[in-house]
């Protein structure tokens, strides 16, 4: 592929051109080793963790729910294997950096040909994928940045945003580039969980629920909030899916908001807690940052990652395509620059920016409560054009 400078950032490194779907579960034959399978949209299963995924290109097909070997209980007591992880997430990796030991990265992957038409190409969106962790952690190969974030030992949940009311949620097919990435990176598919609050509205965004099958689990919190917390005077439960994981990846996708301005990777953790409508006062804030400030969100985030593929610059119903992902280790810097893309685009089609950016006091909130940094000066953007 050609390579086209974008711009440097402060290591001097010039930014270039990097270079629903039905799961499909190829049977045992015999004795023979199992197959790698994959649930298209964001769910996939592989028959052994320790198998690679197959390379052929995925199903573009509507997905439908596949019914596990055996039955399972609606909410399975651990819905990962291993030790339940309490407390606190572990000790972050010594390559996640971010204000105030470095500038904040956020990096800003932009694919022209990521849309063919109405649909998404899995394969631009794994070159997205690899190319901003790459960039993210200043590593050349991709299965070593993936290991060098997590530890195949850990647990890793990853938060999507499938809120009902809503037309627009977290692209399946973005997920799925994800757990490829990491189970190519050697993570066992079996320790990664994508979750929301309700297996319903993870059905109803595309996802494919898998409690207890092989592979990549994928199932909604569904009223399973046994631990208390206060945020200031109003008490919160938090899910128990995010409490059982070792770390988190947070994932969802940028749309306006009445109340906060706009909703990205803070707010989609109202989506971890039982009752988020008591969180809505006073443009959410300061209750958007508290609850990110709360050691057990706080300390399991390990990496954010930012669907702008569509984005909503005036509702949940009208969403307009974009082409870029947004990669961070800090959720506030990723927030900020990504409400410069919404306000941005809210202005080019003649609405009032200031709609989005002056409601948008969880930023200032956050900061303050040390979950990250809105200053742009303590900010690094990597903007990088593929093709």
């Amino acid at each position: 592929m050609s390579r086209i400078p974008v711009g440097k950032g402060d290591n001097g490194r010039t930014h270039a051109n990097m270079s629903n779907r039905l799961l499909t579960r190829r049977a045992f034959l015999g004795g023979v080793a199992a197959l790698v399978a994959w649930v298209l949209n964001g769910c996939r299963a592989i028959s052994r963790p320790t198998e690679p995924p197959t390379a052929t290109p995925f199903p573009t097909r509507t997905p439908t729910a596949v019914p596990t070997a055996t039955a399972t209980p609606s909410r399975p007591a651990s819905p990962l294997p291993g030790p339940t992880a309490t407390g606190s997430g572990p000790r972050q990796p010594a390559i996640v950096k971010r204000y105030p030991e470095v500038k904040s990265k956020v990096v800003m992957t932009s694919h022209a040909g990521v849309w063919n038409g109405e649909k998404l190409s899995p394969e631009v969106l794994r070159n997205m994928v690899d190319a901003s962790i790459t960039e993210l952690t200043g590593l050349n190969d991709a299965r070593e940045a993936w290991r060098a974030i997590f530890d195949p030992a850990e647990t890793i949940a990853i938060k999507v945003n499938t809120i009902a009311g809503s037309r627009y949620w977290t692209n399946p097919l973005l997920v799925m580039a994800v757990t490829k990435g990491l189970v190519d990176a050697g993570i066992p598919a079996g320790n990664i969980l994508i979750f929301d609050r309700d297996s319903g509205e993870l059905r109803g965004a595309g996802f494919t629920i898998n409690r207890g099958g092989p592979g990549v689990r994928c199932f909604g919190t569904d009223g399973g909030y046994s631990t208390t917390k206060n945020i200031g005077s109003t008490t919160v439960r938090l899910s128990d899916l995010l409490l059982r994981s070792s770390t988190l990846i947070n994932m969802s996708i940028l749309k306006q908001h009445d109340i906060s301005g706009f909703t990205f990777a803070l707010k989609n953790h109202y989506g971890t807690v039982r009752d988020p409508g008591a969180l809505h006062g006073g443009y959410a804030d300061p209750y958007i940052g508290q609850l990110n400030a709360l050691p057990d969100i706080r300390d399991r985030t390990r990496l954010i990652i930012g669907d702008a593929l569509k984005i909503c610059p005036r509702d949940w119903d009208h969403a307009v395509k974009e082409n870029t992902i947004l990669v961070s280790f800090d959720p506030v810097a990723h927030d900020r620059a990504a409400m410069d893309i919404l306000a941005a685009r809210a202005q080019a089609l003649g609405l009032n920016p200031n709609a989005i950016t002056g409601k948008a006091r969880q930023l200032a909130t956050a900061a303050r409560l040390g979950v990250g940094t809105n200053d742009l000066a303590n900010i690094e953007k990597r903007a990088l054009v593929l093709s």
